[in-house]
């Protein structure tokens, strides 16, 4: 005497549903437009939070060379702040927006064919959005402003450790909740 399994009918007995997604095509449609908005919102982010880090660290090291020249670090410092910078938020965003910190970059891009032109004026946006935040900060921190005082580093090394960190732990905004 054999003892088996009992198999089921192959044919299915009432409706199958295996997600409300098919039940209601709607639902999937409004899930896929939302997740979609949040992705966009997160790229726009990212741009601006990346162009914020290039004008604020090439052009807080320019700053820094220039106004206070006992510093040190001269025109090779002032090139490896921008291109570091750059190459921290190529590691941070790169993989979100693209990472093209500058509108001219945007543009060309576009321009050839590599990005779509109905999202320029938003990337535009958020990158000009970026540098002007940084350019205000830059001018509070090289206008003497209390609270900031050049022989404790003008902040730039708590900065520099946060998008460090952040670098370090997987991408600035890849665990963000959005």
């Amino acid at each position: 005497m054999k003892i088996g399994r009992i198999r089921s009918s192959t044919a299915p007995v009432g409706p199958q549903i295996t997600s409300p997604s098919r039940a209601f095509p709607s639902v999937l449609a409004t899930r896929n437009q939302t997740r979609e908005a949040r992705y966009e919102h997160q790229k726009y982010a990212a741009e601006a939070i990346g162009t914020f880090w290039l004008t604020f660290a090439g052009c807080g090291s320019a700053v820094i060379a220039a106004g206070f020249p006992q510093v040190g670090i001269g025109l090779v410092g002032v090139s490896l702040a921008f291109g570091l910078s750059v190459v921290t938020m190529a590691y941070a965003i790169g993989h979100i927006s693209g990472c093209h910190l500058n509108p001219a970059v945007t543009v060309g891009l576009a321009a050839g064919g590599r990005f779509p032109t109905g999202q320029i004026l938003p990337y535009v946006i958020a990158q000009v959005v970026g540098a002007i935040v940084a350019a205000a900060l830059l001018y509070v921190i090289a206008s003497g402003a209390p609270g900031f005082d050049v022989s404790q580093g003008l902040c730039v090394q708590r900065l520099w450790r946060a998008f460090a960190r952040a670098i370090q732990h997987g991408g600035l905004l890849h665990h963000w909740k959005w």
